[in-house]
């Protein structure tokens, strides 16, 4: 038996974590893989999803031994559950995977279930939108229906905006919502033989969409067994009960808390998230969630262990590019509860407006022994850092 995975992350150790199978590995990949030298086959694309990483996965399948397909993006699901149907694999199918991927689907499968979610719409016709916003009023959500990271999603807050979103030309499917009031929160497990091995909560820092005016933004571990923390994985459960069924599952679920109370999804991933938060999981839960989801989808034990509560709260801190000239970034802080620190940015150059909220300059993860403490590490940190990274406008 072998193993075949897709990758677009340097972050994805695919043959550490699968070494102690002791089979062979093939990988597929647009990003550099550590130790390449131990897997049986790397073949590099300059863009993964060309249709030829398809093809040469079909041949795979065919010629090798290959028991398992493995993938880390979201934008693999889809092509690697059709990889597994063709060859007769087990893993996430063609049916589940659409419905994680399309967010109209995934949102008429909550509406059958009954679950609250935003009042949304399939942009197919030009009368859609603005037929959409006469009947709800602003301000309204436009989006990619198969994106991620908040990539190309849009609030349309008047006619302006309207506007000037028309002007533009795409090919993209998209769908529009009303814009829900309230906090986000985000939960992340994995479901695997009927059994949750791990379901937590988490606060978003700010919006998911700050990134888009120029704000930090980032995740905050939650105590778990608060009211509250139980409602969201209560509710994270009944919307995965409300989709195809698959296992095993990783899932990135967000989710809005209305002012009065009401949980609504705002969207779910069949995936493990990415901006630093398995981060926070590893440091606060002692486990790579990544690690142990590629094992699970290579029919290994995911070694989580029976974990239930976190032995700290720690949070992140994501500021974004600008369109702009970086003239100062801090290469550290004056904070021993800040345990990490990643600069991405360049300073002296125009680094460019943030596409999605992971283009960021500088993260910084921080910790404290309460979620209470870690919220006012969060405020001090945000703080110290916005009066020193400086922009200067490029023109």
């Amino acid at each position: 038996m072998a193993f075949l995975v897709f990758n677009r992350s340097t972050k994805f150790d695919f043959y550490n974590w699968l070494a102690d199978a002791r089979q062979d590995v093939y990988a597929l990949t647009s990003k550099p893989m550590n130790r390449p030298g131990k897997y049986r086959m790397i073949r590099k694309f300059d863009d993964l999803g060309v249709p030829l990483a398809d093809q040469l996965a079909l041949e795979l399948g065919r010629t090798a031994p290959i028991g398992f397909i493995a993938s880390q993006s979201e934008y693999d699901m889809l092509r690697v559950a059709a990889l597994r149907e063709a060859l007769g694999l087990p893993g996430q199918s063609v049916q589940s995977a659409r419905a994680y991927r399309d967010k109209v689907l995934m949102k008429d499968h909550m509406a059958a279930a009954g679950i609250p979610t935003a009042r949304y719409r399939r942009m197919t016709l030009a009368p859609d939108l603005p037929g959409f916003i006469e009947e709800h009023g602003y301000p309204v959500v436009v989006k990619p229906v198969d994106a991620a990271g908040s990539r190309g999603v849009r609030v349309l807050r008047e006619a302006r905006d309207l506007h000037d979103f028309q002007r533009e030309q795409t090919a993209r499917q998209y769908m529009v919502e009303t814009f829900v009031e309230g906090t986000m929160f985000h939960v992340n497990g994995l479901l695997r033989g009927g059994r949750y091995e791990f379901i937590v909560p988490y606060r978003y820092v700010n919006s998911s969409l700050d990134y888009q005016a120029d704000g930090c933004y980032g995740s905050l571990t939650m105590q778990p067994d608060t009211e509250l923390g139980e409602r969201l994985v209560t509710f994270c459960q009944r919307v995965i009960a409300a989709l195809p069924a698959t296992d095993p599952l990783a899932f990135h679920a967000e989710i809005f808390c209305a002012p009065d109370g009401t949980l609504l999804l705002n969207e779910i991933a069949s995936r493990t998230a990415g901006s630093l938060i398995i981060e926070l999981i590893e440091q606060d839960y002692g486990f790579n969630l990544s690690r142990a989801w590629v094992r699970a989808q290579c029919g290994l034990d995911s070694e989580i262990g029976e974990v239930r509560r976190p032995s700290r709260y720690s949070a992140s801190l994501m500021f974004p590019t600008r369109e702009a000239v970086l003239r100062s970034l801090p290469l550290t802080l004056p904070f021993e509860w800040c345990t990490n620190v990643y600069v991405n940015g360049r300073q002296g150059v125009v680094n460019g407006r943030a596409a999605s909220y992971t283009d960021d300059v500088l993260s910084v993860i921080v910790s404290g022994e309460s979620e209470a403490e870690t919220t006012d590490r969060v405020a001090q940190a945000s703080a110290w850092l916005g009066e020193r990274i400086e922009w200067q406008a490029s023109h």
